[in-house]
């Protein structure tokens, strides 16, 4: 440990609840090449202090509001639901193993993340399995009965966010009375009360969660709520709006970029707000006049904070990290993620076309028809990866005219995700039984 790194050592022992002095130390760590020791200090400034900015925009820039170097942590890839991943995709296009697994109960839709290469945490209504590419299966924990969470998101802190529709459980690292690990996660205590922090809410439909230490939740009744991650508390009302529909997103530095529907019959407009970790407006911006429909599922938002948001049947548009307009055109589909190495492509899609728009102009560049199931993923190199029917395809974005593969994956209900070393992993329901796909 260098002079500078003992000192504040020192400093911290007198004062172990001195915010600012964390931050100076985590700063330091950093500098030093120590990462995940930085991690773990700004994960426990912002328990102290959820939503503090400094804080939050230091654990952002450091792992980008995920498990740093998780292949794929969240249903969206990242907190601005560009889809992107860290590692590299599939390119030959070969199933490589197809392997029966023996969980309980079925894989919920949106239900896994891949922890560390080779590594996918999957959840059941039952239960929560560690399962490799190899196809071996473990257990990491059973949940309650009677709880429904369905889709996982890896935190920094190596911490682990299960969300369902009424409540959300965070699994957080034990210290003591650790069972056996999870590579590149952690390992829940024995005693699952304290290994875990409970939130209930009502019923909601879009969430959001990054570098803040909160959770926000926005509910049916047009309430958008924050919750502080690792802490048993009341959420903290953000949002009451007349707005029943909402979509929400997450941008570089923790502020949350909130979409709120519109009315046409009243002539209210649907808003375009971005919102600080610690609750306050930065700008809020008209859209078109229309409601929001359920498969909505906007904003995304960019490396450099602008947000691209579509009203259906009225616009797609792009703001910049002020609020500035960057264009305003016709509708012709929602974005659903950014391409292309230096991510400068917006894909979209509109019921059966997925399509191409250049993000700084709005100009399209391809498009494509097919019956195009779930959200496409981009691999490292910028590739576009989508289910169509049985199959799984792949576009290099440099030339769209033809994908870059096509194969057959499986003939019922299945979702894939990146599993690094330049393979996806797949889950697919084959019978009464949950079969794992590995692609290269």
């Amino acid at each position: 440990m260098d002079d500078e790194l003992q000192a504040l050592a020192r400093e911290r022992r007198k004062d172990p609840e001195d915010g600012a002095l964390l931050l100076r130390q985590a700063r330091a760590l950093v500098r030093k090449g120590s990462r995940e020791e930085a991690e773990r200090a700004l994960v426990s400034a912002l328990d102290r202090s959820p939503g503090d900015p400094a804080p939050t925009r230091e654990l952002d820039a450091l792992t980008g509001g995920r498990a740093p170097l998780a292949p794929w942590p969240s249903p969206r890839g990242d907190p601005g639901l560009t889809g992107r991943s860290c590692a590299r995709g599939p390119t030959r296009g070969e199933v490589v193993l197809r392997r029966e697994l023996g969980l309980e109960g079925a894989i919920e839709p949106g239900g896994f993340a891949v922890a560390s290469p080779g590594r996918a945490l999957v959840l059941t209504r039952s239960a929560l399995f560690l399962v490799t590419d190899a196809g071996d299966t473990e257990l990491v924990r059973k949940l309650p009965l009677g709880v429904e969470l369905s889709s996982l998101v890896l935190l920094p802190g190596k911490r682990i966010l299960a969300i369902g529709p009424t409540q959300a459980r965070v699994f957080l690292p034990g210290k003591d009375t650790l069972a056996r690990p999870v590579p590149g996660i952690f390992s829940p205590e024995r005693e699952p009360d304290r290994a875990q922090v409970v939130h209930h809410y009502s019923h909601s439909f879009r969430f959001a969660a990054g570098s803040s230490g909160l959770l926000y939740a926005a509910s049916k009744q047009g309430t958008l709520v924050a919750f502080p991650l690792a802490l048993p508390s009341e959420g903290r009302a953000i949002q009451r709006t007349e707005s029943r529909r909402a979509a929400i997103a997450l941008a570089p530095g923790g502020d949350l970029l909130l979409v709120r529907e519109g009315s046409p019959e009243q002539g209210r407009a649907a808003r375009l707000e971005r919102i600080g970790p610690a609750g306050e407006l930065r700008f809020s911006v008209e859209l078109a006049p229309r409601a929001l429909t359920n498969m909505v599922t906007g904003p995304v938002v960019d490396a450099e904070g602008s947000a691209y948001m579509a009203i259906p049947g009225a616009s797609l548009t792009a703001h910049d990290a002020s609020g500035k307009k960057i264009f305003d055109r016709r509708y012709v589909g929602e974005p659903v993620a950014l391409a292309g190495e230096a991510g400068d492509i917006l894909v979209i899609r509109e019921r059966n076309t997925l399509g191409l728009v250049d993000r700084r102009s709005g100009a399209e560049l391809a498009t494509w028809g097919g019956a195009w199931f779930g959200s496409p993923k981009v691999d490292a190199r910028g590739w576009i990866y989508v289910r169509r029917d049985d199959d799984l395809v792949a576009w290099d974005p440099r030339s769209p005219g033809a994908p870059a593969f096509e194969v057959q994956v499986a003939i019922r209900g299945w979702d894939f995700a990146f599993s690094g070393n330049g393979r996806a992993i797949a889950f697919a329901r084959s019978g009464s039984a949950n079969e794992l796909v590995v692609i290269e």
